[in-house]
């Protein structure tokens, strides 16, 4: 299912609805903004793509 948001923004609910190649963005808190690219692996039990992502300082 997906929610269509204010300003269309478009959250996926169930890990089926997230594909390869999709961006993503998560709160960590704090009002920190956290972005990863959903890629073709999957995880451990096959139910889900695994996401890309970075997290560090420059």
């Amino acid at each position: 299912m997906l929610l269509l948001l204010p300003n269309l923004l478009l959250i996926a609910l169930v890990p089926k609805d997230y594909l390869p190649g999709d961006t993503v963005c998560w709160n960590l808190g704090d009002e920190i903004t956290h972005i990863g690219i959903v890629v073709a692996s999957k995880s451990a039990d096959g139910k889900r793509h695994m996401i890309v992502h970075n997290i560090g300082q420059c």
